[in-house]
């Protein structure tokens, strides 16, 4: 998986090498299907959360099953402060 890919690159500290796997996870997308799930994911581990929320909304809009297991993976962390990410769980209805 090229998310997970992008993720350890991070994690690693080839930050430049992840925006590289991320710039052909978008190319990809662009001509087929890609889990925006996915994509969220590798925005999210790199501190950017708009374009997190707008692939998570995507992800949303295209009923991707992986949403309801949001609050389990780490790389969301950022994301959890953030008003959206309550609002989505909301939507989703995941929370009281």
């Amino acid at each position: 998986m090229a998310g997970e890919y992008a993720r350890a690159l991070l994690i690693l500290g080839r930050r430049d090498a992840a925006f590289a796997v991320l710039d052909s996870m978008l190319q990809f997308a662009h001509r087929a299907y890609y889990n925006p799930y996915g994509i969220a994911a590798v925005y999210a581990a790199l501190g950017d959360a708009d374009h997190a929320f707008q692939w998570l909304d995507r992800a949303y809009e295209q009923r991707t099953i992986w949403l309801i297991d949001l609050a389990l993976y780490e790389e969301f962390e950022p994301l959890r402060s953030d008003p959206r990410y309550a609002a989505l769980l909301r939507r989703m209805r995941l929370t009281p």
